[in-house]
C-alpha cells in the first residue's frame, strides 16, 4: 500500500501564526496553544485526518493542519444570523495563510455532510461548543426521565458519527456544564456571560449516551479559562469550575 507524504506543517505554522498576530485575531498562537493544547494532550496530529463539527471560521481546524494533520474536514452550516458569511471569513485566512488544501470547508450540518455518502473515515473528530447545537431543543430535556425522545435523537447522531471514525479513533468534545453557580442564582455569569446554561448537559450525561453507542469513554477533565491558566492546577477540578464557567474537556474512543 502506498504511504500518504506528510508535508512539513511548520512554514504553514509559521505563516498561520504570523496572520492571527497582525491581525489581533481573538484566537492567539498562545490561546489555540493552550485550548487545543488540553484537548489533544497525549495524542498527536501528524499524519492524522480529523473533522471538525462546526468549525466556525475554520481556526481550530487550520491549527490541527499546521500541527502535521494530513487533512482536515471543517463542517459549519450557514445560515441567516451569527453564521451569516462565515465562509467568506475561512477563505479570508485560507487566502492570507496558503493552508496547502490541507482543509476542506463545507458549509453543511453533520447529517447533511453524513447523508453524502462514502465519507472518509477519521482518526479525530472535533467539537468545541457544539455538541449542545447538535439539537439545542433534545439537549434542554436529555436530563430528564420521560425525555426518551430525545436521547434516541443524539443517539442516532452518535452512532452515525461513529460509523465514520477508523478504530481506535478519538473523538474530542469541549463544552461547559448544565450546573452553574451563576446560573442557579439565576444570573448573568460574570466569567462567561453569553451562556445559557439551561442549553447544556453535565459531561457524565454525554459520557452515558455516548458508551451506549459503542464509545469507550477516555477521561472527563474540568479546566479553567485561558486568563486563569496559571493556576489551572488548583482551579481545573469540578468544585472551582462551578464557580467558574463550568467548561469541561471529554474524550471518547471508538474501540
Amino acid at each position: 500500500m502506498k504511504e500518504t507524504a506528510i508535508v512539513d506543517s511548520t512554514a504553514l505554522k509559521q505563516r498561520f501564526y504570523k496572520y492571527l498576530k497582525e491581525n489581533n485575531i481573538w484566537w492567539s498562537p498562545e490561546r489555540l496553544n493552550y485550548s487545543l493544547g488540553l484537548l489533544f494532550q497525549g495524542f498527536y496530529l501528524r499524519g492524522k485526518d480529523v473533522l471538525e463539527i462546526g468549525a466556525g471560521h475554520g481556526l481550530f481546524s487550520i491549527w490541527c493542519a499546521a500541527q502535521g494533520a494530513n487533512k482536515v474536514v471543517a463542517i459549519e452550516p450557514e445560515a441567516k444570523g451569527a453564521t451569516q458569511g462565515i465562509q467568506q471569513e475561512f477563505r479570508k485566512v485560507n487566502d492570507a495563510v496558503d493552508i496547502e488544501g490541507k482543509v476542506e470547508y463545507m458549509p453543511s450540518t453533520i447529517e447533511d455532510y453524513l447523508a453524502i455518502g462514502q465519507i472518509k473515515s477519521f482518526d479525530y473528530i472535533l467539537m468545541n461548543a457544539v455538541i449542545n447545537h447538535l439539537d439545542e431543543e433534545a439537549t434542554i430535556r436529555l436530563h430528564l426521565p420521560e425525555a426518551e425522545s430525545a436521547r434516541q435523537r443524539y443517539r442516532s447522531i452518535f452512532k452515525k458519527i461513529f460509523d465514520i471514525m477508523r478504530r481506535d479513533g478519538v473523538m474530542l468534545i469541549y463544552d461547559v456544564g448544565r450546573l452553574n453557580f451563576w446560573h442557579s442564582l439565576k444570573i448573568r455569569n460574570m466569567f462567561a456571560p453569553s451562556i445559557e446554561y439551561n442549553k447544556h448537559q453535565q459531561p457524565q450525561q454525554w459520557g452515558e449516551l455516548l458508551r451506549e453507542c459503542g464509545f469507550e469513554l477516555i477521561d472527563i477533565r474540568w479546566i479553567t479559562l485561558y486568563k486563569l491558566r496559571y493556576l489551572r492546577c488548583l482551579l481545573s477540578h469540578r468544585l472551582p469550575a462551578y464557580f467558574l464557567d463550568s467548561a469541561f474537556i471529554l474524550r471518547c474512543r471508538k474501540p
